[in-house]
C-alpha cells in the first residue's frame, strides 16, 4: 500500500471522471497530499487499527479548496 502509487497515475487522469485514492492513506497530511487530483479516498487499514475511530475520523478530515468555495 502505497500512496505514491495514487500519485503517479495523475498524469493520466481524464477530465470529467471521477477519481478515488485508494490505499496507503494514513494521516491528515496523507489525505491532502491527493486531494487536489482525486475526488475522495478510500480508507480502511488505518481505521481497521484505530483504538478511537471517532478521532481517528476526526483526524483525516482536511480542508478542500475548489473554485466554488
Amino acid at each position: 500500500m502505497s500512496l505514491q502509487n495514487s500519485i503517479d497515475l495523475t498524469p493520466y487522469f481524464k477530465e470529467d471522471n471521477i477519481y478515488i485514492s485508494e490505499s496507503g492513506i494514513f494521516s491528515a497530511n496523507e489525505a491532502q497530499k491527493v486531494s487536489d487530483a482525486f475526488n475522495g479516498i478510500l480508507v480502511g487499514t488505518a481505521l481497521m487499527q484505530s483504538e478511537n475511530l471517532e478521532k481517528s475520523l476526526k483526524d483525516l478530515k482536511v480542508k478542500r479548496i475548489t473554485n466554488e468555495n
